[in-house]
């Protein structure tokens, strides 16, 4: 661990370059992650309360 800390504190612009790959790559996945804020769910008027828990805490 220590090698890999003293390679980057000799190697500022390596440093400078992991750093900012790393923040594009990132950016780059976070466009492709697919989410919505609100998730559409179907639902019926007259369900049971505990139904309708189940309903939205359903993970797809």
């Amino acid at each position: 661990m220590r090698s890999i800390i003293n390679y980057f504190i000799k190697n500022q612009i390596a440093a400078n370059l992991l750093m900012i790959s790393i923040l594009i790559f990132g950016y780059f996945g976070l466009q492709r992650m697919k989410s919505t804020f609100f998730p559409e769910k179907s639902l019926s008027p007259n369900q049971h309360p505990l139904g309708l828990s189940r309903c939205i805490a359903r993970r797809n």
